[in-house]
């Protein structure tokens, strides 16, 4: 029953639907002349580092899930949408870098001047490789880089540490973004535990 279930909900279009859906508010209000902008570009930036975090824990989630007979369905279902998550990730930082665009009249004269601190370049770098990256996420990309292929995706940990910056350097309050660093450390530990075999789990039946 929980395999049907995930099968059902592992379709494609489901699965972009329901990554769209969280953007919907933030396109419709992009165009409102009395929306507040900082508040949007702070929840977009948001959301896009925790797509990306979630992207980069779905190995060490889906190998503790593995050793849980009823979680396998949703383990190989992470690992079927891993590549959705990461584009959806980019799709949202990209929407942010048009809002930030948008509260500066697009003036690339200024958003180069900002570029040259670091706060901003380190968005920038994040948002050139996460570019990179969506643009080889499919089938055709993995065929005709071959071997390379997995090498390139590993720069998901530059956009990782230069995105996690970048909301550092430009956050107040650091409470948050703190979080998700270390959410990230302990995935990418627990990840390293457990293909060096330093770290067993005993396989558990429902």
């Amino acid at each position: 029953m929980t395999g049907n279930l995930f099968n059902v909900l592992g379709r494609r279009y489901l699965v972009w639907l329901a990554l769209a859906l969280p953007a919907w508010p933030y396109i419709e209000e992009y165009f409102s002349p009395g929306r507040y902008y900082p508040e949007m570009l702070h929840n977009l930036g948001v959301f896009s580092i925790q797509m990306l975090v979630l992207t980069l824990s779905v190995t060490p989630l889906s190998l503790i899930l593995r050793n849980w007979q009823p979680a396998i369905p949703f383990a190989l279902w992470l690992i079927r949408n891993r590549r959705y998550f990461g584009v959806a990730s980019f799709a949202y930082a990209l929407i942010h870098t048009l809002l930030y665009l948008k509260t500066i009249s697009f003036d690339w004269y200024l958003a180069f001047l900002e570029a040259l601190d670091w706060p901003f370049a380190t968005g920038w770098i994040a948002l050139f490789v996460m570019a990179i990256l969506a643009l080889t996420s499919n089938n055709w990309s993995v065929k005709r880089l071959g071997s390379f292929w997995k090498p390139l995706q590993r720069l998901s940990y530059v956009t990782a540490i230069t995105g996690l910056a970048h909301w550092l350097l430009l956050d107040f309050f650091i409470d948050d973004v703190m979080t998700w660093i270390i959410v990230l450390l302990v995935a990418k530990s627990l990840h390293i535990l457990l293909r060096l075999g330093l770290f067993q789990l005993s396989r558990m039946r429902a």
